[in-house]
C-alpha cells in the first residue's frame, strides 16, 4: 500500500499538477483579454486553482520525504494549515463557478434588471471576495483537527 501511495503522490500527482498549472495559466492569460465582467468569475476560479496547485507543493515534498521533519514551523504548517488552505482554495474555485452560473441565469432571465446595474463589475468583485472569505471561514475549524506530536526515535 505504501508503494501505491508513493507512486500516486510522488510520481503521478506532480505530473497532473504540472499539466493543471499550465492549463490554468493559459486560462488566465486568455481571460485577461476578455473585457466582459461575466468572465471575472472564471478568472477568479482559475486563480484559486493556481493557488491550490502551489499550495500542494509542500504536501508533495512531505510525501516524497524531502522535508525537514525537525522544522517546527513546517510541521505546524503541515498539521494545521496545509489541508484547510488547499480545501478552501478548491472550494473557492467551485463557488466561483456556482456564482457565475447564478450570474448568467440572472443575465438571461432578468436582463433589464441585470443590465441596468451601473456597478455590476464592482458587485462581481465583491461577490468573489465574499466567496473566498466564506470558503476560508468554512475551513477554519479544521485547523484544530490535528495535533503535533514529537517523532518517536527508533
Amino acid at each position: 500500500m505504501a508503494e501505491v501511495e508513493y507512486v500516486a503522490h510522488v510520481i503521478v500527482m506532480p505530473i497532473v499538477l504540472t499539466i493543471g498549472m499550465v492549463n490554468q495559466c493559459l486560462n488566465v492569460c486568455t481571460l485577461l483579454q476578455l473585457p466582459s465582467g461575466g468572465f471575472l468569475y472564471l478568472k477568479a476560479s482559475a486563480i484559486a486553482d493556481i493557488l491550490s496547485i502551489i499550495s500542494f507543493i509542500p504536501f508533495l515534498l512531505r510525501h516524497a520525504n524531502l522535508n525537514d521533519s525537525t522544522w517546527k514551523i513546517g510541521m505546524l504548517y503541515h498539521a494545521h494549515l496545509e489541508l484547510p488552505i488547499i480545501n478552501a482554495l478548491i472550494a473557492s474555485s467551485a463557488l466561483c463557478i456556482v456564482a457565475m452560473t447564478v450570474d448568467r441565469y440572472l443575465s438571461v432571465c432578468h436582463p433589464i434588471k441585470f443590465f441596468n446595474s451601473s456597478e455590476s463589475k464592482k458587485k462581481t468583485y465583491f461577490v468573489i471576495m465574499m466567496l473566498y472569505l466564506i470558503a476560508f471561514l468554512v475551513y477554519v475549524p479544521s485547523i484544530w483537527q490535528k495535533k503535533i506530536a514529537p517523532k518517536e526515535r527508533e
